[in-house]
């Protein structure tokens, strides 16, 4: 592989690779938050019954 193409893909998978580790109290509640405020801001409620009219 040429030098150029090898340093790029390298680069890329460095700066984007997921790492694995402990999540914190901090992070598991800002998790946590975030989830909620999408389950509000998107009216999604547990068990909540819903009929969608598809017609082509």
């Amino acid at each position: 592989m040429p030098a150029l193409l090898r340093s790029a893909a390298t680069e890329a998978t460095a700066t984007t690779a997921p790492r694995a580790g402990y999540v914190d109290g901090t992070q598991n509640s800002n998790a946590d938050t975030g989830l909620n405020n999408w389950y509000i801001a998107d009216r999604i409620l547990h068990n909540d019954a819903f009929y969608v009219d598809i017609r082509s």
